[in-house]
């Protein structure tokens, strides 16, 4: 558990993939060794989180939380959910921009972070933490707003840097609520997405250029 397998980022995202498998294609293992190997998954995020002060922590924490707010709501760990959430919600004041936008400056990891930020409000609505899914729901919002003015006629411009994860023009078209992504979704879930993405306004030149 010291190699880069069980390094947090990976972690997460191994964990997450594990738990949306098993809701498309069923159980890999018996049910008690899979909630032992997720929650071993959840004990070394929580002990290995990414923050490094203010200054050197990189958008990696929020996703340290994403894990543990899957994980425990898979699980119906309280405990671990919560200290997802809390990671999530301190994390968005921290890594965005009052406009919304990434701190970071890259376009292609504002859409990823709106990619994250949709997921684990679904989760919590899926498993019905109507509270905690009100708050992520609004944090994607805005993601979803600000996304909106990094996109030109042309597509998506690539400024900063390029997630490893997946293609860019894989996560295209999540500004409106559409994408490829967005068609991996199951029926219910799009017209969730959907819902906000018609409320959603776009946002003003003033908000993005206060941005940067």
């Amino acid at each position: 558990q010291d190699s880069m397998h069980w390094h947090p980022y990976t972690t997460s995202e191994r964990a997450i993939n594990i738990i949306d498998a098993v809701r498309r294609m069923g159980l890999p293992s018996a049910p008690e060794d899979l909630a032992a190997d997720l929650a071993c998954h959840a004990v070394l995020i929580s002990e290995r989180l990414e923050y490094f002060g203010d200054h050197d922590t990189s958008n990696h924490l929020a996703n340290n939380g994403r894990g543990l707010y899957r994980i425990g709501s898979a699980l119906g760990d309280d405990a671990t959910r919560t200290l997802g959430f809390e990671i999530l919600s301190r994390e968005a004041a921290r890594i965005f921009l009052p406009g919304g936008t990434l701190r970071e400056g890259s376009s292609h990891y504002h859409l990823l972070y709106l990619r994250n930020y949709l997921d684990v409000w679904f989760a919590a609505a899926r498993h019905g933490h109507d509270t905690e899914a009100a708050t992520l729901r609004a944090i994607a919002g805005e993601l979803m707003e600000a996304a909106r003015h990094l996109v030109l006629p042309g597509g998506v411009p690539c400024i900063g840097d390029i997630s490893p994860d997946c293609p860019p023009s894989f996560l295209t078209g999540l500004e409106t609520g559409k994408g490829a992504w967005a068609a991996t979704l199951d029926a219910d879930v799009r017209e969730r997405l959907k819902s906000l993405a018609d409320i959603v306004e776009n946002p003003s030149s003033e908000t993005s250029l206060s941005d940067g």
